[in-house]
């Protein structure tokens, strides 16, 4: 009995510890911009009892026909972000992914393949569609999709009849996610496999299945008309400005995707005249899928890994010479599969920079930027980039209205274009005219603005007046706006991160330097906290030679955040003091939130050498060498001939 126990633990024991790797795979933190529409769109249809079928978040869209046929996500979302927050959606998510992924494992299992190859394929796949595993409606669909094909291959297979979950779950699915479609299709697929197999009783029993699916997916707030947008009429030019709409790119095929794909050619292939026609056909499907849009590459990789896995067991099986292997050749091949599955997903995690691991909110969303909308007279129409909707419409609906969102059906092919892809000058000023816009919120990232914010920075008619992290606000510069240009407005200075020691003495110089003062404290009340602005307001109050007034911005600062650059700012202070124990004891709260920031260490080791600990002193200096990486060539130089 002991025995047998132990055996079931080590068969469950690899497929256990890759369920928690997978699982670990999925937790992604909160980045799409959609999400937070859908949950807005929740929350207005709990609280007035009532569907949306018209737009009523935008300005320049408002009244037109919305079928909002994700509506159940948006009420599900909502209400596990009112009760548990970020983390909560993040673990659901994640809850749901595992659960396709143990169904996409026993649907491989059910046709016959060992747990190996099964778990081996399953990883490929979760690698290959982890770039889609973001907290959006389309998570159902690769719960749903594997589900459909898992309960009709119990019915094949094994003559287990769960066949009446089918038109349940189409009923739920058509109030989730557009894909439902996919369902009555799957249906039919295996119902063409009856006829060409001559099976009468299972044909009789799809076909019923099939039409109640079918039928109860006409249970949905918008009737035909669901079906017919699901179906794709006239959402095709409108879906092409969308990236993940796309068509798939060959160098779409250089990872975990095209190794599947090329799989599951090569494993139908080499099945020969044993490969049944459902199986073409369900290849045929999401092929043809994955290579109309990008974002069906995903789909392929979940709905193809257990024909594949189960194809490729087949092809070993039959092969005497692949059996017959000894066993230190089994071992080659065992760890060359791991180092596969090892290169390809470290490679498939790396290319995705945005996904971040975790269970929170990503930083690109500003919480700040919207507090600042809401609290500072800024009225009038909106500009905001594409990507910003669906946040703003969460933060600021009802109060304000969007320019345009992620609901691109709505607005239409060609208003999209005209301020992502195909902006131009010309459009935007058209723009800012027939809908009277009076402000813009434009997306930051790293690499900068976008087009149109890089023309409305550049331009004299519009003012900055709020950054951080993720995004910018500028207000026209009209009698309208004075009151909060003259209070936050960037006059002199685009943003803090334009600035310089010889852009501050520039201005000191220019005897401008009360306008400097007022745009930095202006950043540092609309954005507590705000690091660069407080580095340079005490920056300029250290060249005025109000060293106490620098003290006192950047130590407020650093309680609230800390920061390296002014930890070794208050530091500084102190050494030129002669306060040798304080200025050591910033220096080594730079160290600790930037551990390679070289200059600390050499500072640092000042201190010491003042206080008579030169062992010490000497460990530091060494530590500034290490970190130096080309800078401060002469005083790297000068202590090296010190320290031999």
């Amino acid at each position: 009995m002991q025995e047998r126990k132990k055996g079931k633990l080590e068969t469950h024991l690899l497929p256990l510890s890759v369920f928690v790797i997978l699982f670990a795979l999925t937790l992604i933190k909160l980045i799409d911009m959609d999400l937070w529409f859908h949950m807005k769109s929740g929350e207005i249809i709990l609280e007035r009892g009532r569907f949306l079928y018209e737009d009523i978040f935008s300005y320049t869209a408002a009244g037109n026909l919305w079928l909002y046929h994700e509506w159940l996500f948006g009420i599900i979302t909502f209400k596990v972000y009112s009760l548990f927050g970020a983390s909560g959606l993040v673990l659901g998510k994640s809850i749901i992914l595992s659960l396709a992924f143990f169904i996409i494992y026993k649907d491989s299992r059910l046709r016959g393949t060992n747990s190996g190859f099964a778990l081996f394929i399953l990883i490929l796949a979760v690698f290959a569609a982890r770039f889609r595993f973001t907290a959006r409606p389309h998570i159902f669909m690769f719960l749903f999709v594997p589900l459909f094909i898992y309960i009709i291959d119990l019915y094949r297979l094994k003559e287990k009849n769960y066949l009446w979950l089918l038109p349940l779950s189409g009923l739920l699915w058509a109030n989730i996610h557009g894909s439902f479609i996919l369902g009555p299709i799957i249906i039919s697929i295996y119902a063409i496999e009856s006829i060409t197999s001559g099976n009468k009783n299972q044909l009789k029993l799809l076909a019923i299945f099939f039409t109640l699916t079918c039928a109860l997916c006409f249970i949905n707030p918008y009737g035909y008309k669901l079906i017919l947008f699901a179906l794709g009429f006239g959402k095709e030019s409108v879906l092409s400005s969308i990236t993940e709409w796309r068509p798939t790119s060959i160098h779409h095929f250089f990872g975990a995707f095209g190794l599947l794909f090329i799989a599951s050619i090569m494993s139908l292939f080499f099945r020969g005249r044993s490969v049944k026609i459902a199986d073409i056909l369900i290849f045929l499907l999401f092929a043809s899928l994955s290579i109309k849009a990008i974002r069906f590459t995903a789909l392929f990789s979940l709905a193809l890994a257990p024909l594949i896995a189960s194809n490729l067991e087949k092809i070993y099986s039959a092969s005497q010479g692949l059996k017959n292997l000894k066993l230190p050749l089994r071992l080659s091949v065992l760890v060359l599969s791991v180092a596969l599955l090892a290169t390809v997903g470290y490679g498939e995690v790396k290319k995705e920079k945005m996904l971040s691991f975790g269970t929170g909110q990503e930083a690109a969303y500003s919480k700040k930027g919207m507090d600042f909308i809401r609290k500072h007279p800024i009225t009038g129409n909106m500009y905001n980039t594409y990507h910003l909707g669906g946040y703003l419409i969460w933060s600021l609906y009802p109060e304000k209205k969007v320019f345009m969102d992620g609901r691109a059906e709505i607005y239409g092919h060609n208003f999209i274009e005209d301020f992502t892809k195909n902006a131009s000058p010309d459009k935007w000023f058209e723009a800012t005219r027939k809908y009277d816009i009076n402000y813009a919120v434009i997306t930051w990232s790293g690499k900068g603005l976008d087009p149109i914010g890089d023309w409305i920075s550049k331009s004299p008619g519009w003012v900055l007046v709020y950054w951080d992290h993720a995004v910018r606000i500028y207000v026209k510069n009209s009698p309208l706006n004075r009151e909060i240009i003259e209070r936050f407005g960037h006059l002199i200075s685009e943003t803090p991160w334009a600035i310089s020691r010889s852009f501050i003495i520039d201005v000191l110089k220019e005897g401008r330097q009360d306008q400097l003062i007022r745009e930095l404290k202006g950043d540092i009340e609309s954005n507590t906290g705000n690091v660069k602005s407080a580095h340079w307001l005490g920056m300029i109050y250290y060249e005025l030679g109000k060293k106490e007034e620098a003290l006192k911005v950047w130590e407020s600062t650093g309680e609230v955040s800390p920061d390296a650059d002014i930890f070794s700012n208050i530091g500084n202070l102190f050494l030129e003091k002669g306060e040798y124990n304080k200025a050591a004891l910033y220096y080594r709260k730079a160290i600790i939130v930037k551990e390679s920031y070289a200059i600390a260490y050499y500072n640092l080791g000042l201190c010491l050498d003042a206080m008579g600990k030169k062992d010490e002193a000497q460990k530091h200096y060494r530590t500034f060498i290490k970190y130096a990486d080309g800078q401060y060539a002469d005083v790297v130089k000068s202590l090296k001939k010190r320290l031999k």
